[in-house]
């Protein structure tokens, strides 16, 4: 299934003296469970977890639900970034409740990471969740993340590529229990907004200078470069991609990498093409 990527086109900012270009598009998946926030000053990505136990609800998954609920609280943008993201994820909350899901059984809660920069005169404030990444490029060359990556699928996808390799068909079967595992660690080794107060020891906020900046990325982990090396990040190659052909090339360079390992052999990942939401601010 192949879905047109809402890539817009650079706008310019005069009064904040930056240039703005977003990126929305749907994987394989049958619902886009990312969402994207670029409002005046404010700029985020949200990337929902399919619940692994649970159903519809209006029509839209859990996932879903999590990511456009985090979407709408931070889009306020009338309190500091921490206040907004605790906000948010009451709204989680709220909406699991109204929607009558079982928030004893974990494996149902609603979830979703979150990267939200807001521009100011001559600093930005962030707030990071999970695994949505905020990535500065330099003037100098340089480049790095405020937040420190984690991959805390890294395990299952070792195992997923070993499954694969040995040939067998039903690995999404055989790999539930693994997964499960995982999830159920969510605001216990790595954090998400899921309505749990347990999030607040992973939300990571703070500002940074604009001075030297030349480049802000704000992505969910499908534009992440498709890698062999253990589940590592391939951040220079996420830079180098970015500044030869910007977010566009960028995003033609990940799913054509995806398009010629269909069966996600030779890249380990749960889905042949994962969501994408994602911001590049020029400075």
């Amino acid at each position: 299934m192949s879905y047109q990527p809402q890539l817009t086109s650079p706008r310019t900012n005069p009064q904040r003296g930056f240039c703005c270009q977003s990126l929305l598009e749907q994987g394989s998946g049958e619902f886009n469970e990312d969402a994207l926030l670029v409002q005046n000053n404010l700029f985020g990505v949200f990337d929902g977890a399919s619940c692994l136990k649970g159903e519809l609800y209006r029509g839209k998954t859990g996932a879903w639900w999590a990511s456009h609920l985090a979407r709408a609280t931070f889009s306020a943008n009338d309190d500091s970034l921490d206040i907004l993201a605790g906000r948010a994820n009451r709204a989680i909350a709220k909406g699991m409740i109204l929607s009558e899901v079982d928030m004893t059984d974990r494996l149902q809660l609603w979830s979703t990471s979150g990267a939200v920069v807001r521009v100011a005169e001559d600093k930005l404030e962030y707030a990071q969740i999970g695994d949505a990444l905020i990535l500065c490029i330099y003037e100098n060359g340089t480049f790095r993340l405020p937040v420190h990556y984690r991959n805390h699928d890294r395990e299952t996808l070792d195992q997923w590529q070993m499954f694969n390799q040995l040939g067998f068909e039903n690995v999404r079967e055989l790999m539930t229990p693994q997964i499960e595992k995982v999830r159920l660690r969510m605001n216990r080794d790595y954090g998400v907004l899921n309505g749990e107060a347990g999030m607040e020891q992973f939300l990571f906020s703070g500002t940074f200078p604009v001075e030297g900046l030349a480049h802000l990325l704000i992505f969910t982990d499908g534009l992440h470069l498709p890698s062999t090396q253990d589940g590592q990040l391939d951040l220079a190659g996420i830079v180098d991609c970015y500044l030869r052909g910007g977010l566009s090339g960028l995003h033609k360079t990940v799913r054509g990498i995806e398009r010629v390992d269909p069966d996600c052999r030779r890249f380990p990942r749960f889905k042949v093409h994962d969501d994408i939401a994602a911001v590049a601010l020029d400075f």
